[in-house]
């Protein structure tokens, strides 16, 4: 993993629940990042989706572009449910 970030996305029943995006290094999936995480966080901390991309998630002075990859993130999955 290059780099991740966990971002919160509205969630009908709870709220919110915790989405992940990954920068991978190599080849990855979904059941393989959960299952890392299960080992090392809580289960309610999970997240409930794992997306992957190839942008970088950090700006130039390497800090987390959260509000920018969070309004991303919540535009995407509003336009699959349209």
């Amino acid at each position: 993993v290059l780099s991740s970030l966990a971002v919160g996305v509205p969630d009908g029943d709870l709220g919110q629940v915790p989405h992940v995006i990954v920068q991978a290094a190599t080849e990855m999936d979904d059941a393989g990042v959960i299952a890392f995480l299960s080992e090392r966080i809580a289960s309610y901390k999970l997240p409930r989706t794992v997306e992957f991309t190839d942008r970088p998630l950090r700006d130039d002075a390497g800090k987390a572009r959260r509000s920018a990859v969070r309004d991303e993130v919540i535009a995407r999955r509003a336009a699959q449910f349209d």
